[in-house]
This record gives structure tokens, C-alpha cells and sequence, in this order.
């Protein structure tokens, strides 16, 4: 094996699947001098060498063959939940006259094809346009991935930067409400960040930065994400902490940043960070940006203040919009906006229930009292009063609909 088939001076490894002694050797033979053959006798041996390694560029099968034949291992190469190896070039080797064989290998996923009697030159030119293909998605794939995290880190730090923490908060904040967990949100300025920087230069005030994402990486949770926001904003997001868990964890920063202090350029220096914390509830109509922009201004504020302590204040919930009439409602469904009558649904669906129990009354049937019982199951847990009574929840209007559209009794 002597010739190199990249610019790169790197040989491409091609895996050969074949049951056959004489088309192995006759394989390395026409392609041995200018690629790095591994040799495989059936479809099990040639997908257990594809999943120990990942530098093959290009297989080559053989049809027919004992144990999983090259159609089964096409559809399994295809089936892959590895990116890399679903998007890899696989060649099969047919008969001239097999037109039956080929459709079957295109329909189980095959890249090209190579017919019997083999012709040198067709093979090593159909191997290499394949191997270069592949090095070159590998190669795109692989830049797109540097640059998705390159976009997604905080130069300085090392940490998450602004833009990936609103992506990842966007996900925990869906996935809280789907699973009614709770979630929380803590952003806090360091306090000395401004006077290093004024007293000592920049330099002094980057090592801060430093030590305290060094510092957060140390002390936080895996499941934990933490980001640099600005110059000396910072934030965790922490899935499953509840607000007393979270003031917990507010506690615990504050005392792992004063000790053991900051090394300043005058001695020791213990930490102090100012901070604020937002535990987002069941409204569905904020987004996670809204809830971080809200914590930022009161940490901000608590640092004007005085700095070195924790604001405890609660967030208002926002005002619900008043829901659309239902003929504008229909109409929004047949534009395709039906996406802007989310936030609305429970209301909507509300005031259908009179006309609900008077169809269910007239068939025999119990659509009202399950869409009821969803309802006052999302507006509220059941108060002392009884299974039907609301606590007020995040929606009261959906619970004063609700409670409007009971059915009477003796109402027929």
C-alpha cells in the first residue's frame, strides 16, 4: 500500500465484505496499493468492524453471502443511529445481468454500484470519488459542529455564552411545564469585577472572571448549566430545584466564593456577588428569555444597592391575554395560525362545554364532563369544597368559565 488518495497525504480505509477468498484477493489485488483494505467474510463480521472503527470511509459488499447478506447489512448501515455511519458510502458488487438484485439494493439504501467481472480502473475511480466524498462530509460536519460550539461558549470563561443558555433554558422550561417540574434561574453580578478593572486593569479583573467560572464549574451540578452573561454577569440554570432549593444554592455560591478568597494583586480577597432569582411558574405565555431579563435588572439593582446579598423578591405573573372569540378563533385554524390559539386553548375550549353537555345529553354521550374534568385539572388542584371546586391557578378566567358552564341542576 504506497499512493495517498487525499491532498492530506491520509489513506482511505475501505472495508471489503465479501465470503469469497478469490474476490478478496482479487480486491487487494486492483485496490491494495492505494488503499487500506480491512476484509470482512459476511454482514455480521463486516457491521461489527464498521461499529469498532469509525476511520472507514467506504464499504464494499458483496450480495450474497451466510449469516446477514449485503442488503442486510446496507439496511442496517441506513438504520444506524450513528450520524457517521448512516451517511456512509456502500458499494455492492453485482452480476452484469442482475437488474433484480440492484433494484433490491437500492431500495434497501446502497450508494453505487460494481459489476462482475470487475474492471480496475471503473473500481479505484467509483472508490475514490466515495472516499473524498465522505472525508469531505466528515470534514464539513465536522467545522459546522466547531462553530456550533465555538458560537455557543463564552470566550473568556470557557462557559456557555447568552445565546446557548436561552436555547438550553427554552428546553428546561418546556420540558418543567410539560412535567410539571420545577425549575430555577439564578444570575448574580460579581461585585469587585468594576474596581479590579479600575484599580489594577484588565487583566486583574479577566483572572476574577476566571477563577469564579472555575469556581462554578467546581460547585455546580451536571445537569446544571452555567453561563457568563456580560462583563460580570453570570447564571446558573438548575432543572428540578424548587425555590427553597434554589435559595440554597444561592447560599452556597455566596460562601464558596469567599472562601478560599480571590488571590488580588493586594492580598486575598474574598468574593462578594450580588444576586437575584426567578423560579418560573405554570404560566404558559413567558418565554425563559423573559424570566432571565427579569433576574438580570434585580441583580443589577441589588448591586447598586450595596451589593453582597440576595434579592428574594418574587416576580408578578403577567396579565393573561383575553382569549379570541371563537369565530375568530376558527378563522385563525383555517389561515394555518392555529399556533397563536395555544396560550388560549383552556379558555376556548371552556366555553364550548354548554354546547358540549347538550350534545352529550341528545347522544348518549360524555365528551363534557372529561374536557371538565381536563380543565379543572390544569386551572388548579380541587380546594376542601369538593372534587369540582377550583383553587384560583394561574388562569382564573379559564376557572370562572368552567365553573359557568356546569350544568344546572333539573336542566334537561
Amino acid at each position: 500500500m504506497t499512493g495517498d488518495t487525499e491532498a492530506g497525504g491520509t489513506t482511505a480505509r475501505v472495508l471489503v465484505v465479501d465470503d469469497s477468498r478469490l474476490m478478496r484477493a482479487a480486491f487487494a489485488k486492483i485496490l491494495g496499493d492505494e488503499f487500506d483494505l480491512v476484509y470482512a467474510t459476511d454482514g455480521e463480521h463486516g457491521w461489527e468492524a464498521l461499529a469498532a472503527d469509525p476511520a472507514i470511509e467506504v464499504v464494499i459488499t458483496d450480495a450474497d453471502m451466510p449469516r446477514l447478506d449485503g442488503y442486510g447489512l446496507i439496511e442496517r448501515v441506513r438504520g444506524a443511529a450513528d450520524p457517521r455511519l448512516k451517511a456512509l458510502p456502500v458499494i455492492m458488487v453485482t452480476g452484469a445481468e442482475d437488474e433484480a438484485s440492484r433494484e433490491r439494493a437500492l431500495a434497501a439504501g446502497t450508494t453505487d454500484f460494481i459489476i462482475k467481472p470487475l474492471d480496475p480502473t471503473q473500481l479505484r475511480a467509483r472508490v475514490r470519488a466515495h472516499a473524498r466524498l465522505d472525508r469531505t462530509q466528515r470534514e464539513l460536519s465536522a467545522t459546522a459542529e466547531a462553530l456550533r460550539a465555538q458560537g455557543a461558549v463564552d470566550a473568556v470563561t470557557g462557559l456557555c455564552n447568552r445565546r446557548e443558555l436561552i436555547e438550553r433554558g427554552n428546553q428546561e422550561l418546556s420540558f418543567a411545564r410539560r412535567h410539571g417540574k420545577p425549575l430555577a434561574i439564578v444570575v448574580f453580578v460579581v461585585d469587585a469585577v468594576e474596581r479590579l478593572h479600575a484599580e489594577y486593569g484588565e487583566a486583574t479583573a479577566t483572572e476574577l472572571l476566571k477563577w469564579t467560572a472555575d469556581v462554578l464549574r467546581r460547585r455546580m451540578r451536571t445537569e446544571d448549566t452555567v453561563a457568563r452573561l456580560g462583563a460580570d454577569e453570570f447564571a446558573v440554570l438548575a432543572p428540578a430545584t424548587n425555590r427553597l432549593q434554589a435559595v440554597v444554592l444561592c447560599k452556597r455560591l455566596q460562601a464558596a466564593l469567599t472562601d478560599p478568597p480571590f488571590a488580588a494583586p493586594d492580598g486575598p480577597m474574598p468574593v462578594t456577588i450580588s444576586l437575584a432569582l426567578a423560579v418560573p411558574g405554570r404560566e404558559r405565555t413567558d418565554a425563559f428569555e423573559r424570566h432571565l431579563e427579569w433576574a438580570r435588572d434585580q441583580a443589577a439593582g441589588v448591586r447598586a444597592a450595596g451589593g453582597n446579598r440576595l434579592l428574594l423578591a418574587e416576580r408578578a405573573a403577567p396579565a393573561p391575554a383575553q382569549a379570541p372569540a371563537l369565530d375568530t378563533a376558527l378563522d385563525l385554524l383555517a389561515r394555518g395560525q392555529g399556533a397563536r390559539l395555544e396560550p388560549h386553548l383552556p379558555a376556548l375550549l371552556a366555553r364550548l362545554l354548554p354546547l358540549l353537555d347538550y350534545a352529550d345529553r341528545r347522544f348518549g354521550l360524555a365528551t363534557a364532563a372529561a374536557l371538565r374534568a381536563r380543565l379543572a385539572q390544569d386551572a388548579g388542584p380541587a380546594s376542601a369544597a369538593g372534587p369540582d371546586a377550583l383553587e384560583e391557578g394561574p388562569d382564573p378566567g379559564v376557572r370562572r368559565a368552567v365553573e359557568e358552564a356546569r350544568p344546572h341542576d333539573g336542566e334537561g
